[in-house]
């Protein structure tokens, strides 16, 4: 069977995910932005399970090295993983939820190869949240 015919998302699958918001959603400056951010990515992911889309996300701030005068530094973005528990799902996610994210953040997604390496990847900077929980997710 050719594989050219068959669609990207399909049921029961994990698929990796990063969402990188824009400037307006980053807060920089403010004492409480990771909390902001924080919130306001929970509220996102609310439409997922409204779809009964699986998820685990893992919050991330971007390490630069290098910085240009006016650069607003480091971005916080999520690293996780979706899975679609029916067809519905799947047709919620595409007429919708990519729809909302995509006004606010860039998204990138993929299938995973070794789930172990993207899990791993996604915690590296779980030690860096002690107040704020830096994981979202309806499934375990």
């Amino acid at each position: 069977m050719s594989t050219k015919n068959v669609p990207f998302y399909q049921k029961n699958k994990w698929y990796s995910i990063t969402i990188n918001p824009n400037d307006k959603y980053q807060f920089h400056g403010t004492d409480d932005r990771i909390k902001r951010f924080r919130d306001f990515m929970y509220e996102q992911f609310l439409q997922l399970d409204a779809y009964k889309i699986n998820y685990r996300f893992n919050m991330e701030l971007s390490e630069p090295r290098s910085m240009p005068p006016g650069h607003s530094g480091p971005r916080l973005h999520v690293h996780g993983k979706i899975q679609f528990t029916s067809n519905y799902s799947i047709n919620r996610f595409l007429t919708l939820f990519l729809y909302k994210v995509s006004r606010f953040a860039s998204i990138d997604i993929d299938t995973i190869e070794h789930p172990e390496i993207w899990d791993d990847y996604c915690k590296k900077q779980q030690h860096l949240y002690k107040k704020v929980s830096p994981i979202f997710t309806n499934s375990h």
